[in-house]
């Protein structure tokens, strides 16, 4: 369980939510909160990994940070999801990493009454707009293989299976500024 960074029961994230999303249901709702953390939370490539409540006060964050937000929120309001871990490659070598070396990534995975909708909630559309990113939406999520670069090439290239983070140990090991990393 992601308990030390999915804070489910914080003041901000249930208030946060008691007055945004009481009126929408079902896929509507997931797409709404999605949305929300995509575009409400800027992409920072260079914020320190936080607590959901803080990447929602603050306002901003790093992949990790804005899945672990998706994540608490949707996880909240009933919804059954998780977060998977990736390994990406940067194909333009600038926008997430400055080699061509893998990176992890990642994204929320929803099962929606057996369906499994992938959301990436990381850049914001002023940080695509700026990079040159597009994406192709679908109806079944946002998938990382549908970023483009300028419109041509893909922005990613997967470099491995993804596996689904059970506990606080994969950010632990990522979260420089942590108390909680194992001695």
């Amino acid at each position: 369980m992601l308990q030390s960074y999915c804070d489910y029961e914080h003041d901000a994230i249930i208030n946060y939510e008691t007055n945004h999303f009481k009126s929408v249901h079902g896929v509507d709702k997931i797409n709404m909160i999605f949305k929300d953390v995509k575009d409400s939370i800027y992409y920072s490539k260079f914020a320190p990994l936080q607590k959901a409540s803080e990447t929602l006060v603050m306002g901003r964050g790093n992949n990790a940070d804005k899945c672990i937000l998706l994540n608490t929120l949707l996880k909240n309001e009933g919804f059954d999801c998780c977060i998977n871990k990736v390994e990406v490659i940067d194909n333009s070598c600038m926008l997430i990493s400055r080699t061509d070396k893998p990176v992890p990534w990642f994204y929320v995975e929803v099962d929606f009454f057996g369906m499994k909708i992938n959301y990436d909630p990381s850049f914001d559309k002023s940080y695509m707009r700026a990079a040159g990113i597009t994406h192709r939406e679908s109806d079944k999520g946002y998938d990382l293989l549908s970023y483009k670069l300028k419109g041509k090439e893909d922005l990613f290239t997967i470099a491995g299976k993804p596996e689904k983070v059970i506990g606080d140990e994969t950010f632990i090991c990522m979260d420089i500024d942590s108390d909680l990393k194992p001695a």
